[in-house]
């Protein structure tokens, strides 16, 4: 890895903040808050780049969590321009606050329904990717244990302690498994669901790629995340197993927006247009095969083939008007498995 990539990719959270924060967002620095995968970004960018070297792209990647955390605590004084790969709650939620830009890229027209804001004017989002939740099992830990195939099967007492799931507090991929649950379940047998579940799990992890990863090494024998981390592993020979419920598949689109108050938003706009590209398109594709744009997809050797055909799109609005409410009940009934925090 070349010494200018390396510079946008490995620096850490903290220490770019830490920049950031001495320093003040400048303008010619275009700086991007992102949740996306590490992969993705080690590849993506890099093609930004190259198509714009007069750009100086900064980014901080952490969970979707922290960092819609970091953008409420900097509203009154922006440090980012752009926004990659957050929850479309979350960019709904930010916007409700007043704190995304309108910009309407030129491929709009060529995203999927659902996956562009089609609520304002001008649109202060658009879509880049989507996934579903699912269940990884690990078939070489598990015995005579059979692998769930609902998510009520996570309940039964069979599979105490042998189950990891992300904390929605800090994790999309969470929050989106809680939120489907709720809605598909009802709201009463959704709670009593996740009451019997907690029984079973051992910790609530940070991450929502890491409970896959943990499955895969025998570290859990089940993983609530989504298909990506666990089909990776199984292409790197780990005996795992993604399974999509059928009860209802919890689906969360993730999307990118340009900051109001962005001291470089010409640049933004033109990571935003770059975003919503055919050929940024096929790279997402890549690792999440249902991509925004029409027409584009990629077949990833063991991806489940019906994801998008099985996705329940989550209702945004509802899920950001009601996000705060959910995680503060989630947190007094289940909080006290959640993780340590780095």
């Amino acid at each position: 890895m070349n010494t200018a990539i390396r510079r946008g990719l490995s620096a850490t959270v903290v220490a770019l903040a830490a920049y950031l924060s001495a320093a003040g967002a400048q303008a010619g620095t275009l700086t991007v808050y992102s949740g996306a995968d590490e992969a993705l970004v080690t590849e993506l960018i890099p093609v930004f780049r190259a198509k714009h070297p007069d750009i100086d792209l900064q980014m901080i990647r952490d969970s979707g969590g922290a960092i819609v955390a970091r953008l409420l605590a900097e509203k009154d004084s922006p440090r980012a321009d752009a926004i990659f790969t957050l929850p479309a709650n979350a960019l709904v939620l930010l916007d409700q606050q007043g704190m995304l830009e309108p910009y309407r890229p030129a491929d709009f027209d060529e995203l999927k329904p659902g996956m562009r804001d089609e609520v304002n004017p001008v649109p202060t989002w658009v879509a880049q990717d989507a996934w579903t939740n699912a269940i990884c099992f690990n078939t070489a830990e598990a015995g005579d244990l059979p692998p769930p195939q609902s998510w009520k099967d996570l309940a039964d007492p069979k599979y105490r302690g042998k189950i990891v799931m992300p904390d929605p507090g800090s994790s999309g991929t969470a929050l989106t498994m809680v939120a489907n649950w709720l809605q598909v379940m009802g709201e009463e047998e959704g709670w009593r669901f996740m009451t019997a579940l907690d029984h079973n799990v051992t910790q609530y992890v940070h991450s929502g790629s890491a409970p896959c990863r943990m499955a895969a090494r025998g570290e859990t024998l089940i993983g609530l995340s989504y298909p990506y981390p666990g089909v990776k592993e199984i292409n790197q020979g780990a005996p795992l197993q993604v399974i999509l419920p059928p009860e209802g598949n919890g689906a969360e689109v993730e999307g990118n927006a340009i900051v109001k108050g962005s001291k470089n938003v010409a640049d933004a706009q033109k990571l935003i247009d770059f975003m919503m590209s055919e050929e940024a398109q096929q790279i997402t594709a890549k690792y999440l095969p249902v991509v925004a744009r029409k027409g584009v997809h990629a077949d990833i050797p063991n991806y489940p083939a019906e994801e998008e055909a099985r996705m329940r799109l989550i209702d945004y609005t509802w899920l950001a008007d009601h996000k705060q409410a959910l995680l503060d009940e989630w947190k007094n009934r289940f909080g006290s498995k959640s993780a340590p925090k780095n």
